[in-house]
């Protein structure tokens, strides 16, 4: 079916915002009408980047998101003095501070990112997502054992950061193969507060047919108060592409709010109503998204104008 597993969200550690070609030498990027169109990288560097940069840098949410989908594209030498100008005229927030030392890591200037990132605990305290990127300026560095011990306290402090605990449990795998990526959820989900590795649990039981437990599972997670999109994105993506979309739409129609769950849970709602053959709630749910103005799914939207009627 397609049904979407990920969504991209803008998170301090630079999680992909949109979508990036597989192709290194060109850039995704969208006109005014929503329409996709691929330009060289070079040519967006002097065309469109820097001109971007300097329309957004007294602004530092536009700033900072600027900052995600460039960090994704490639332009790590571009985004250095963006990176520096939002740590001060923020202050050092946690997004500053994780995006300033992701830049300068990816520069390959691990002492300065390192000191970032330290600056920020020393002076701020406990935060997962810059122990995250501090164990990975250790891993940069060699220092796979002290990577390691800041990336499990970096989970104890957040064991909902979605990077950090895929990165422990890819590191669980590569030792101990698909039992010891599940181990390492498992190991994760018994922290207190923890939400985000019980949605891969839940996945877990879905590809062992276990949907009532599955269900039963999404149920108490979606109990949480403020969650981020991508949950709803991973819930209804994987029981989409299960096959499990009457359970789906069950589960997140009630609920779905697109200025609170985001577009990809609502298209996903909307090709699970398409194929079960209520084209009305399809058609409204179309029209609640289009209401959100998105350059970036306009065109996808159209197409699917049509295909409802």
């Amino acid at each position: 079916m397609g049904f979407l597993k990920k969504i991209f969200g803008a998170h301090a550690d630079v999680e992909q915002k949109q979508s990036s070609n597989e192709r290194n030498d060109v850039v995704i990027a969208y006109d005014e009408y929503g329409n996709e169109f691929a330009i060289a990288k070079d040519d967006y560097r002097k065309t469109i980047l820097a001109e971007k940069f300097r329309e957004v840098r007294d602004n530092p949410d536009k700033l900072y998101d600027v900052l995600v989908i460039s960090l994704q594209d490639g332009f790590f030498e571009d985004c250095l003095a963006p990176a520096r100008r939002l740590m001060e005229i923020e202050k050092q927030t946690e997004r500053s501070a994780a995006i300033l030392g992701i830049t300068l890591m990816q520069n390959r200037r691990l002492k300065e990112a390192k000191t970032v990132l330290e600056d920020f605990l020393y002076q701020k305290g406990a935060s997962g997502i810059i122990l995250t990127n501090l164990a990975k300026v250790k891993a940069e560095e060699g220092d796979i054992e002290g990577s390691q011990e800041t990336l499990w306290q970096a989970l104890n402090v957040d064991p909902n950061q979605e990077n950090g605990l895929k990165w422990f449990a890819a590191l669980a795998r590569d030792e101990k193969g698909d039992d010891g990526f599940y181990e390492a959820i498992e190991q994760v989900s018994k922290i207190k507060g923890s939400w985000r590795p019980q949605l891969w649990l839940a996945r877990a039981l879905l590809e062992n047919k276990k949907i009532d437990s599955a269900v039963e599972l999404y149920s108490k997670i979606l109990q949480v108060k403020e969650l981020p999109p991508d949950v709803f994105m991973m819930i209804s993506g994987d029981l989409g592409n299960s096959g499990y979309i009457v359970q789906m739409v069950d589960l997140m129609l009630p609920i779905f709010d697109p200025q609170v769950h985001g577009p990809m849970t609502g298209i996903n709602l909307m090709q699970a109503l398409h194929v079960l053959g209520d084209k009305r709630r399809a058609l409204e749910i179309c029209e609640s998204l289009e209401e959100l103005n998105r350059y970036d799914i306009m065109q996808h939207l159209k197409e699917w104008r049509l295909k409802l009627g």
